[in-house]
């Protein structure tokens, strides 16, 4: 193990203790700053591998505070802080940190994690990652990106250019740009899959593109991920360091392969330290031909949190019951006993409860006569990058929610005005048999229903009285204004919300605006929200009106039936009335 000099850098005496007793057990030689001024007079007199930097010290904090170390240091940075701004922690990984981790009750795995980055980042040197990307920007992005984690990037500016690299030199991960100026990407992808020499290596597709037929075509010809731009740089990181070590696993299997091919007696010992090196860094189980664990190693107990020889007997669907997992494990299961090799992510669920996420290839092993007599689960663990995508997606929610929101205090309704909608919307529409999926992109949606109306100006938008037919005429065009706001989006609830906002005022008979659409011409969306936005307008106290009665409104959807509503919906609703007087009840 290399014995790195490390600096801590930290203002709290107990945890700047602990961090140093765990490296110091592991043999890294450290020194300690308890401020800025302090870490300064060390870099001024001594070198350092590692600077492990808290953001928030007596005299500095900050981005600034990485700046001033950068500035003074070559050493990689580790950030040790409590601070979760996702934000500031896609700013300094842009800045050129090597990692960022959080203080909290996974300290100790923290320091366990620096240890390992430590220790790995000067064997990237032995690693190639080509760049083949038409934008000067992303290139440059990238190669910098990656060089902090030691990796030799090769950037090609064309698929003509990339190719030349790719023949001059040994590759092990391509990150691909869809839209090159001389080639189309997925023909490069599949050019690069369908010669030998280059099928085992790794290719990350990069497009500003968010189209599904893209994304799974891409995939099918062989792209080991699809990453959107603009990228998050930890999450492009984590996958680029997973492609790198499958690329490892599979170039050491290639290796061990003609080595066997060539001389089977000489090669029988370096088969059995491949193997070794195979359990060591893969979760694997072998199970037999019932499906029962009769094997495992040491990362498979570590995820699945079973003690001594617990699994044993037991089938995985048994330990890892999570629902996403009871739904994939039949899927499995006929793939493997018909023969063939079952390959994806898999969500499992630990003894504790928290749910942990893998890479898995599952295969049938056969005997001298081509019978089956057991299964291999190979698993690769990419939690940390699924709880980095989910902590995003669940970030851009909330964001969303909000800007519903602040539409809706405008004209001085309440935040639950839009958590009513939103609700009353999505049950509305599984009552309808949308899909699950399409129901829950509505709920996330509607809350932007009326978003257009951030433009309408407040002698409008809160007068009491009706309005005259100028002020009509301005106030109908926030459904536009909403639908200009989001209409180019890439993502699926933003281009929902556009659609939200531009059809909730629609009406069957074609009487609504903004396009006096009739019918099924109007988006589900739309008449799903209208429905939900109308009756909760008449359920709930405005600034302009009082509550109706439940037995008024109910009327008026009978009425309006078939003008106004979609008449079937119309009657879904009516139907499951006491539903939506609930939610009105438990959000006043």
């Amino acid at each position: 193990m290399k014995r790195y000099k490390i600096l801590i850098v930290e203002d709290s005496k107990l945890v700047s203790k602990i961090v140093y007793k765990h490296l110091d057990a592991y043999g890294y030689i450290c020194d300690q700053a308890m401020s800025f001024e302090k870490a300064r007079e060390y870099l001024s007199e001594k070198e350092y591998d590692f600077i492990i930097l808290d953001l928030h010290l007596p005299d500095a904090y900050g981005e600034e505070l990485v700046y001033k170390v950068m500035k003074r240091s070559k050493a990689k940075i580790l950030v040790l802080t409590a601070e979760k701004d996702l934000e500031l922690r896609e700013a300094l990984y842009k800045d050129g940190i090597l990692d960022y981790l959080i203080k909290d009750k996974h300290f100790n795995d923290s320091i366990r994690s620096m240890h390992n980055t430590m220790q790995t980042i000067w064997d990237n040197e032995r690693f190639t990652v080509l760049s083949i990307e038409d934008s000067r920007y992303m290139r440059e992005q990238v190669s910098k990106v990656l060089s902090v984690r030691n990796y030799n990037v090769l950037s090609a500016r064309d698929a003509k250019q990339g190719m030349t690299f790719l023949t001059e030199n040994t590759i092990n991960v391509i990150v691909l740009d869809i839209e090159l100026p001389d080639r189309n990407g997925m023909d490069v992808l599949r050019e690069l899959k369908n010669q030998e020499r280059y099928a085992h290596i790794p290719v990350m597709v990069l497009s500003g593109s968010s189209n599904q037929e893209t994304i799974r075509e891409c995939l099918k010809i062989g792209a080991f991920d699809f990453i959107h731009k603009p990228f998050n740089i930890e999450e492009f990181v984590l996958k680029i360091d997973r492609a790198i070590s499958i690329n490892k696993k599979d170039v050491e299997l290639l290796s061990l392969n003609n080595l066997l091919q060539h001389n089977l007696d000489e090669t029988s010992l370096i088969a059995r330290e491949y193997q070794d090196a195979i359990n060591k860094s893969n979760i694997l189980s072998h199970c037999d031909i019932n499906h029962k664990i009769t094997a495992f190693n040491e990362k498979f107990k570590d995820i699945c949190g079973f003690k001594g020889n617990e699994s044993i007997g037991k089938t995985h669907e048994e330990l890892s019951s999570s629902d996403t997992f009871s739904k994939v494990y039949a899927e499995i299961i006929k793939t493997i006993e018909n023969g063939n090799v079952w390959t994806g992510k898999i969500t499992g669920k630990k003894r504790n409860g928290s749910l942990y996420y893998t890479e898995t290839t599952v295969m049938p092993i056969y005997d001298m006569n081509k019978n089956i007599i057991e299964y291999l689960w190979m698993s690769s663990d990419i939690t940390v990058i699924m709880n980095i995508h989910y902590e995003i997606e669940e970030t851009q929610k909330e964001m969303i929610y909000k800007m519903g929101e602040i539409a809706e205090s405008r004209s001085e309704e309440t935040g639950n005005h839009v958590k009513r909608v939103a609700l009353c919307s999505k049950e509305l529409a599984l009552l309808a048999g949308v899909s699950d999926t399409d129901a829950q992109v509505l709920y996330h949606a509607s809350p932007m229903h009326d978003i257009g109306k951030v433009a309408i100006p407040d002698n409008i938008l809160q007068k009491p009285g009706k309005l005259n037919p100028e002020e009509w005429v301005i106030m109908q065009t926030h459904a536009s204004i909403g639908y200009q706001l989001f209409k180019d989006s890439k993502r699926p609830i933003l281009q929902a919300s556009a659609i939200v906002a531009y059809t909730h005022h629609e009406k069957w008979d074609g009487s609504g605006y903004p396009n006096a659409l009739q019918g099924e011409d109007i988006h589900i969306f739309g008449r799903l929200t209208a429905i939900a936005d109308v009756f909760d307008a008449l359920a709930s106290d405005r600034v302009y009106k009082k509550a109706w009665k439940d037995a008024d409104i109910k009327a008026f959807f009978i009425e309006n039936s078939g003008t106004h509503f979609d008449p079937n919906i119309t009657k879904i609703f009516l139907e499951n009335f006491s539903l939506f007087l609930g939610i009105r009840e438990r959000y006043r």
